[in-house]
This record gives C-alpha cells, structure tokens and sequence, in this order.
C-alpha cells in the first residue's frame, strides 16, 4: 500500500539547533527564531503559522524572512508547530516539536522542512533511475472545491531506445495513480528532463491535457482541479466539457516589452482559440472550469505554455513573453490569391479528384485537440511523436529513411515549411479549417502544387473566405 506524504514525511522531523545565548534577571523568557522551507522554493518561509502550547499559549506568524520572536514565556514545557498554506496543499502537515524552556532564557531555533531529495527518497523507495522524480498533489472539484476520492491521475511521456539491432526507436511510458479519500495522488517514477503530460479522470470523464516539467528537481506539485458537473449524463453521451463559465484573458509581449500581435492563442484539448489585438491583449471566455494548458504561439517566435486553474464567474490574468527565434526560410513568391476561390478548388476537388479530402462536417465531427489529430487515420501517412504534445506527420511511401519522408504543405494555396526541430506543430487551429486535402504522391496532384517529391502533398484551406452567415 502506497504511503502517503502525510504519514512519511511526519517521520522526518524537524531540524533544531537550541542555543541558550544569555539568562537575564527576570524568569520570564524569549524564543527567536528561522523557519526555512527547505522542500519547496528553499528559502525561509515567511507567513508561517506558528503555534505554542504549553504554561502560555501563544499563535503568531514569520515575517517576510522567515523569522519570529515570541518574549514574557513563563518556563516550562512547550508543544511547538507551524503550518503554512502551501504546504497545506500538497498534504504536508509538520509534526509536532516539544520545547524545553529555560527560566530567563534566549532560545534560538532554527526549523527546515525536508528536502525534496529526503521525501523523494522515502516516498519512492522503489524508484533506483536516474533523473527521475514524483509529482503529488489533489484534485478537486472546481464546483465546490471538494476533493474527487478515488479518481485516476496518470502521466505519459514517450522516451527514446537506442540499440544494435533496431536502432533508434520509441516507446509510449504511462504511470498512474489513484486518489485517496482527501483527493490526494502520488506518481512515482515519472522523469525529470524531460516534458510529461498529465491527466486526470473523474466519474467516468477526462480532464485535458496538462504539459508538467519538473525541470531537474525530485519532486512537483501540482494541485489539479476538474469540472464534473452533470458528469453521469455526459459520461454517458461521452460529451467533453467546452464550453462553461470561465474567462481568462491577459497579454502578450515580446522580449523588449512590446506588445505582440496576431499571436495565436488556445486551451490544449479544447476548440476554444484567438489572437491578441494589435496591444498584445487577448480574452478567452465561456470555458469549462479547471485545469488546463495555456499555449501561446506566433510565427517567428517561440511557443509557451502556462498552467493555469479556471473558476467559475473567476477571470485569471496572466502575461505571456515569446522569445524570437532565428530561422532561414526559403525564398517564396508572394502572390494574392481569393480565400473563397480556394474554397471552391476543395469542393470541385473532393467530388472529381484523386486524393484523400477531410471536409468542414468530418473535422466537427473528430473535434481534435490539434490539427496533427485529423491525420491520424489518413492512408499513407503516419505521425511520428516529437515531444509531448507535438507530432511529424510522414508519408510511408515515400523515399526516406524506412520508407518514412515529410510531405509539402500548403496553407491557402502557399507553400509552408514545417520545420520539427523547432516545435509547434502546423501553424493553424483546426477550427479554422475549411478542408484537407492529401495527395501521397506528387502525380497525383493538382499541377500548381506538384514539385515532383514522391512524399507526396498536404493541401490546408481556412475558412477565411466563407461567409460569416454560412459558418456553424
């Protein structure tokens, strides 16, 4: 049976150094002293709440240092304990210190909580690898911030495997837990170099993907929260929540504070998405309630993500900065073309042509968490895993290596380069998309857009040009 953070870390104690530094005239007597959090962010812990049972009962917290004076002790026999609000979150409670008081005394303590590698040590005991770590954490219900017993949470990550016989491979990696009757999850094993994607599963529906790194440490917390509202009869339709009664909005900036435009802007896992205005601030409203993976991305720059937790009727802020990336791209020929007029060569198309076509009703219907999604059961193609959340679509009949080789994209009728290497995906919200068209070799498709490759073509359309009136 799996501890919890509660039970192993009580064992741990508290680190004290008692100094008696001077006993003046009077009986009465002072303690000074540090709390220093050394589990969490490592430094002293200020707003700490501290309490002293004992010939005189006294409550009072640390300031902005982590420190604390309490004079006028009567001597004697003390119960020390303190407690702090982000502690409070991951289920650690600090035992409880018996203090011995001198008559007139200056007691010095200095208290630090374990560090991560010492709770990392006894919740996983098990766990030999390394850069490996643990995420723990609760999930709730975002309704009534009561915690959601026996529910699942897991983590997946996909790693690379290098051997003689098979060369470089990859293979999919799942750890899963279930929560106790406090809400509370412990995931060990789970590795610390890499980005993990973690979900959460409450009566028989899923929470969206949520992006975690634990950037070298042993240890991550992560407090989950989950709309379940009329979960029975969504559970049984299979319905995911997307819409709800949530907002966030903020703002995007480049590295020298200007403001950034035109960035795109979604919620992993919903169709939910739009740009920053020409002051770099953007609005998302009537979201389901949770939490959920903020990503922001824009050409030329370099993606971010943010967790963030949405309440009910709660708007969160948040301010996003994209760094610049420097890519070569080949030279193209810019030429104005009618979105509608595209539009049209789809549907004449998809009615006489020879590739495969996913129109407007079928990219509904799938309502994919990203655009790589709709490719997923395209003949001829396959996606290739390139990081959490991001995949390489490759032709299996081209002249690559394993037969394996990229397409050529075309968004509204101009070539796109799609580059892995640098993240991010397609550049385009399969919301916005009016039809795919794919073509697995170059013959085979419309002359315009052939450059002979035997990779075959991609052709993407928007819905720039439709009618507002027409759109559902």
């Amino acid at each position: 049976m799996r501890r919890s953070l509660l039970s192993v870390v009580a064992t741990v104690g508290l680190a004290t150094a008692p100094l008696f530094a001077q006993t003046p005239a009077s009986s009465l007597a002072t303690i000074r002293g540090l709390v220093f959090d050394s589990l969490l962010n490592h430094t002293p812990l200020s707003g700490a709440m501290i309490t002293l049972t004992g010939p005189a009962n006294r409550t009072f917290r640390t300031d902005g240092r982590g420190r604390f004076v309490v004079d006028s002790l009567p001597p004697g026999s003390y119960v020390l304990a303190f407690n702090h609000p982000t502690l409070d979150s991951i289920g650690f409670t600090p035992p409880d210190r018996s203090v011995e008081v001198a008559p007139g005394a200056i007691l010095r303590l200095f208290i630090a909580t374990p560090s991560d590698r010492m709770v990392f040590s006894r919740l996983c005991p098990a766990i030999k690898e390394e850069q490996t770590g643990v995420v723990i954490g609760s999930l709730v219900n975002t309704a009534n911030d009561r915690p959601l017993p026996g529910a699942e949470v897991r983590v997946d990550w996909t790693e690379d495997l290098i051997s003689k016989e098979s060369g470089v491979s990859r293979r999919a990696r799942l750890v899963r837990a279930t929560t106790d009757s406090n809400g509370r999850y412990q995931l060990c094993g789970v590795p610390n170099d890499i980005s993990i994607v973690l979900r959460s599963i409450a009566r028989g529906l899923s929470g969206p993907p949520i992006e975690l790194r634990l950037e070298g440490h042993t240890l991550a917390i992560r407090p989950l929260s989950m709309d379940v509202g009329d979960s029975a009869q969504r559970a049984a339709t299979g319905a995911i929540p997307t819409v709800g009664t949530s907002v966030v909005r903020g703002t995007v900036k480049q590295q020298d504070g200007s403001p950034l435009p035109d960035a795109q802007v979604i919620l992993l896992g919903l169709p939910a998405s739009t740009r920053s205005d020409p002051s770099g601030a953007f609005t998302l409203d009537s979201l389901p309630a949770g939490s959920h993976s903020l990503e922001i991305r824009a050409i030329g720059f370099g993606r971010s993500r943010r967790l963030v937790d949405l309440r009910p009727d709660r708007p969160v802020e948040v301010a996003m900065t994209l760094q610049k990336m420097a890519a070569v791209l080949p030279e193209i020929n810019v030429v104005g073309k009618n979105m509608a007029a595209g539009m049209t060569e789809f549907d004449q198309r998809k009615t006489n042509g020879m590739g495969h076509y996913i129109d407007r009703a079928a990219i509904e219907r799938r309502n994919p968490i990203r655009t790589e999604d709709l490719f997923r059961t395209v003949p001829g193609l396959s996606l290739v895993p390139s990081g959490s959340f991001d995949y390489t679509i490759v032709s299996t009949r081209g002249a690559g290596i394993n037969g394996q080789c990229s397409p050529d994209f075309f968004l509204d009728g101009a070539r796109i380069t799609v580059d892995p290497s640098i993240g991010g995906g397609l550049p385009v919200n399969p919301q916005e998309l009016y039809g795919i068209e794919v073509y697995n070799g170059s013959g085979t498709a419309p002359p315009q857009y052939s450059s002979g490759s035997s990779c075959g073509v991609v052709l993407m359309w928007t819905r720039r040009g439709e009618s507002r009136r027409t759109r559902r």
